[in-house]
């Protein structure tokens, strides 16, 4: 596997155009929950599932808390780099200030085809960048 570490470069043709970004895109969020705020995580979290659901392009949109619940992932698949923009641009309008007053994002890691539009959205997460050398999604 080939780590890309936030460049654009790659992301674009040899025309200087975007280049089409037709396969999965995937990322894992991890995040901290701020003490004594759980309960309200679990709700916003609910509410951006029930969202999330009805987003085409939407493959899997999951949440994990630790047993504790102090830590957070959250796992998502997308059809292609373009629902994927659609959805960050969804959770940007709607939930992005109450979910981030409850948890703190500590690290980002996306796999598979990205655009330059998504990678200018995700660019504040700092992600690290992992493209598809084997295999397959189901």
């Amino acid at each position: 596997m080939s780590v890309r570490m936030g460049d654009d470069d790659d992301a674009s043709s040899e025309a200087g155009g975007e280049r089409p970004a037709s396969g999965h895109v995937a990322w894992l969020v991890e995040l901290v929950v701020q003490p004594g705020r759980v309960r309200e995580l679990r709700g916003v979290t609910a509410e951006m599932v029930a969202v999330a659901q009805r987003e085409p392009g939407t493959i899997s949109y999951l949440r994990f808390f630790s047993a504790d619940a102090t830590m957070l992932h959250g796992f998502e698949v997308y059809e292609n780099a373009a629902a994927a923009v659609l959805h960050l641009e969804t959770f940007n309008d709607r939930f992005a200030g109450p979910f981030l007053a409850l948890a703190h994002r500590q690290r980002c890691t996306v796999y598979g085809d990205t655009s330059i539009a998504l990678r200018r959205l995700l660019h504040p997460l700092r992600p690290t960048y992992f493209a598809a050398s084997t295999g397959f999604w189901a």
